[in-house]
């Protein structure tokens, strides 16, 4: 690969382009299923393209090179501004682009191949990011600029939709060990939680209006800065004061580690502290799914989405308009499946009756069940007791596509000072591969 600096001109050519570029505007409310790839094929990988770059300096591309990666961040909450940042199974890095509301042609899911003759590849305080150009206006602050609006297309070729990057799961020693191999990677932290401090916090300062760093500890002393900002539509949220899971991307300011999350939902604390004070539970259960995104797995705050055979999970789905959470074996090669959706711990003092609808797409078997437990600490599944509920659920005479409400399922019987209901699906990959779907999941 040869990388070497620009002349200035090149930066000036950059921009004129601008003016005599035309503009396309590409508009849909919801990506459209599968979606296909452009025909690029990747000459080289996220972490080869990195190696050479030293911090502060700013190379200019000029060889016919590709990459592609999966988008692991958009700017839908509006937590990440003009950065999207994709990753390989090498590594990840962010491309600053001058467009609002990205997320609408590269969702988080999106495989999107970049050619990268022309662009910028330098770092912001040590994150290395790609852009179009170089601006050198405060000498001893060079950055590196988004690409323009009107030549984002030159660069950045969209493919398929739905594939899921996995988030690593390490502790907070590992990532601040290797903080270049971890930047702009999907990581997990488990049994984390927010400091003492910051419990009382929402993620951002909305009375000053600026971003906030709070700080995410393990039960060991560990600590790692989270970064939230005030325009993001979680913003103004309070934090959770249980201890958990934090999904997030990782970055780096200077010598500082720093965690951004995409949404809430990247956020699952609801366990015992390490102090050994439970969170207390939510007043009740009020779930539509209309913030999930159809083909990717249900990611809420508070739910756990857990796989207990096999590899599949629940994910969300859109018919006509409505987005549910819906689970199947069709399609696998799995010679067993259990997948649970579970809620968030609710009060049964205060919230005591159930109710959801159901629905089923080509029946073969019956795969759906309900279950309540008033032991589930919010990790350990397997360790839990779980009680069958009885209640009303579709069956096949009711009709493909057809909801069917649960009517109203009392849980008056069960004792303890919370719960939480779980949606059982079972099946394979031969015979037993119904679809199963959920929706308006009430307890109050």
């Amino acid at each position: 690969m040869n990388i070497k600096m620009r002349n200035v001109l090149a930066v000036i050519a950059l921009m004129a382009t601008v003016f005599i570029s035309s503009c396309r505007k590409d508009d849909f409310d919801t990506p459209p299923a599968g979606g296909s790839d452009p025909g690029l094929i990747a000459t080289t990988t996220i972490a080869d393209l990195k190696a050479g770059y030293v911090a502060g300096n700013f190379d200019s591309i000029d060889t016919d090179i590709v990459i592609s990666g999966v988008v692991i961040a958009d700017d839908k909450s509006g937590n990440f501004y003009k950065t999207i940042v994709l990753q390989d199974s090498t590594g990840g890095i962010a491309i600053r682009i001058d467009i609002s509301d990205y997320y609408t042609k590269y969702p988080i899911g999106r495989r999107v191949f970049v050619k990268c003759k022309g662009l910028w590849l330098g770092d912001y305080n040590e994150l290395i990011q790609l852009g179009g150009y170089v601006d050198n206006s405060n000498p001893s602050q060079p950055s590196v600029e988004p690409i323009p609006y009107t030549l984002v297309d030159n660069y950045l070729f969209p493919g398929i939709y739905n594939l899921t990057v996995n988030p690593k799961l390490v502790t907070i020693n590992q990532v601040l060990a290797d903080p270049d191999f971890y930047q702009n990677t999907l990581i997990q932290l488990n049994q984390v939680e927010f400091a003492d401090a910051d419990t009382g916090k929402t993620y951002a300062d909305m009375v000053l209006q600026q971003s906030s760093n709070l700080v995410v500890k393990n039960c060991s002393g560990g600590s790692i800065e989270l970064r939230s900002s005030n325009f993001a539509t979680f913003g103004g949220d309070n934090v959770p004061n249980g201890n958990g899971s934090l999904v997030s991307v990782f970055s780096v300011f200077g010598s500082d580690a720093q965690l951004y999350i995409r949404d809430v939902y990247d956020v699952a604390m609801d366990t015992t502290r390490c102090a050994g004070n439970p969170p207390p539970p939510g007043a009740g259960v009020n779930e539509t799914f209309s913030s999930q995104t159809s083909g990717s797995d249900i990611s809420l705050a508070g739910w756990s989405n857990t796989a207990v055979v096999g590899n599949r999970y629940w994910r969300a789905a859109v018919f006509s308009g409505d987005t549910y959470a819906q689970a199947t074996a069709f399609g696998s090669s799995l010679p067993n499946m259990e997948s649970w959706l579970i809620t968030p711990a609710f009060d049964l003092a205060t919230a005591d009756t159930l109710t959801f609808r159901s629905s089923w797409g080509f029946f073969v078997h019956n795969g759906l069940s309900v279950w309540i437990s008033t032991d589930y600490d919010g990790v350990n599944f397997a360790s839990a007791t779980w009680t069958q509920l009885t209640c009303t659920l579709a069956v096949q005479a009711d009709g493909q596509y057809v909801w069917i409400p649960s009517g109203n399922v009392p849980l008056t019987a069960f004792s303890g000072n919370s719960a939480h209901i779980g949606f059982k699906y079972s099946g394979d990959g031969t015979t037993n591969t119904t679809t199963w779907r959920i929706d308006d999941v009430i307890v109050k």
